[in-house]
């Protein structure tokens, strides 16, 4: 199974240690608002001891 790529567009942080990221949305990519997925980023400019991947869950934009 061939998995999609992204591309982080914008993130921003929403509270104390917690940020918010918003992606490209892959061509034929569906879902539904509170499903969550595994991510890995590629060579990221900054990272901590929790390392990857993160699990982010989908949300809808307002």
């Amino acid at each position: 199974m061939s998995l999609p790529r992204t591309k982080l567009v914008k993130k921003e942080e929403v509270a104390e240690q917690t940020m918010a990221f918003m992606f490209e949305k892959p061509a034929g990519f569906t879902y539904k608002a509170g499903q969550f997925a595994d991510y890995t980023l590629i060579d990221p400019q900054d990272t901590d001891e929790e390392k990857y991947p993160r699990i982010l869950a989908f949300e809808c934009p307002v």
